[in-house]
């Protein structure tokens, strides 16, 4: 069996490739999780750490359905900047991946730990054990092109654009596709066919 750390996905498909091609993507993460939870006897924390590598792998791979604004607001460079508040575990799994290309562009991860900062990033992932309540983050962040990303029940329903959870042993995702489309991003309409939507 592939270990955890391999679950990253090297050829993902690009903005413009199958509806089906996108699908597989999302439930092969989920299929993952299924048997993983299931199947291997793990501890708590192993399970915990096994969730992180689903979660990581799953920000990363927004990445490729979302189209940022041409127009200079999308911070320009060589780099997508993905900040992480408040799960360092998280943090600590993406940096495995730092330097990924993506599009032509490499990937850098910062923790992020100001909120002035987080204008500076591309996208945002908000975890649970931050100093910073959901809403001034995300208050922080209004009217800015960042992708935020977050786990929290009420997150997009706060504000945020996408919040990852587990629904009977499997990792899923909501999106708040009027906040994005607020701060300039497009979400790519496969990612959306394949999301619950939240409309608040």
């Amino acid at each position: 069996m592939e270990k955890p750390s391999k679950i990253f996905m090297k050829d993902i498909t690009p903005y413009h490739h199958s509806y089906r091609r996108l699908l597989r993507i999302f439930l092969g993460i989920g299929l993952a999780v299924i048997f993983l939870l299931n199947f291997l006897p793990a501890s708590a924390v192993a399970l915990e750490a096994i969730e992180d590598q689903i979660k990581s792998a799953m920000i990363i791979n927004f990445i490729r359905f979302v189209k940022w604004p041409s127009d200079g607001s999308d911070h320009g460079g060589e780099s997508i900047i993905v900040g992480v508040m408040g799960a360092d575990s998280i943090m600590e799994v993406l940096k495995t991946q730092e330097g990924k290309i993506i599009d032509g562009k490499s990937l850098t991860v910062r923790r992020i730990d100001a909120l002035k900062d987080i204008s500076q990033c591309h996208v945002l992932f908000v975890g649970r054990s931050g100093e910073w309540k959901n809403t001034e983050i995300l208050s922080a962040v209004q009217g800015s092109s960042v992708l935020t990303i977050g786990d929290t029940e009420e997150f997009c329903r706060e504000g945020g654009m996408i919040r990852l959870f587990r629904e009977k042993n499997n990792i899923r995702f909501e999106i708040n596709n009027i906040t994005a489309s607020k701060s300039n991003l497009q979400l790519s309409s496969k990612l959306l066919e394949i999301a619950t939507m939240v409309t608040r």
